[in-house]
């Protein structure tokens, strides 16, 4: 997984947000079949994917996938896991800063 977003953002880095974004999508869909859909390391793929979405402005997708992984580490974490603050504070500082955009 590591090895994932150091790609993914060797790619943001760069520039290319496209490929960012299809290693991103491609990883988190593979997680999904092994893990299911439900798991918290399927959630942590599609971090990664949000972030890349992040980094490439598609702020509304971003937003989802965020959510979506907050939702699924919250059921399988607790409230009170590292994981899930985590998750949480990307979500916000993304909110807060997605309406300089607007």
């Amino acid at each position: 997984m590591e090895e994932i977003r150091r790609q993914v953002g060797e790619f943001c880095r760069r520039g290319d947000f496209t490929g960012a974004i299809k290693l991103a999508m491609k990883s988190w869909k593979s997680a999904e079949l092994e893990y299911g859909r439900e798991h918290p390391v399927t959630a942590e793929y599609m971090i990664i994917f949000a972030d890349a979405a992040k980094y490439a402005q598609k702020f509304h997708l971003a937003e989802a996938f965020y959510t979506r992984a907050l939702a699924i580490k919250q059921k399988a974490l607790g409230i009170s896991h590292p994981d899930v603050e985590r998750c949480r504070i990307s979500l916000t500082d993304l909110v807060r800063n997605a309406h300089e955009y607007d």
